[in-house]
């Protein structure tokens, strides 16, 4: 999901093309949220590990969304 100034990612594999564009993102400066979901799924994992490096700030709700933009 773009929001223009951000961008958030709700799923995204451990080898999602999701990753390289957050990675632009964040190169770029703009905010990168995550929404991971099951820690068991294997399209959350890259979300989680956007997390878990530090180059997406976890979003639990919409405000955490209006933080980002």
């Amino acid at each position: 999901m773009s929001h223009g100034l951000s961008h958030s990612f709700v799923e995204a594999g451990w080898r999602s093309g999701s990753l390289h564009l957050a990675a632009e993102s964040g190169a770029l400066g703009r905010p990168v949220g995550a929404f991971p979901g099951p820690v068991t799924s294997p399209t959350s994992a890259g979300a989680h590990r956007l997390v878990r490096e530090g180059a997406a700030t976890l979003v639990t709700g919409s405000e955490d969304v209006l933080s980002l933009i």
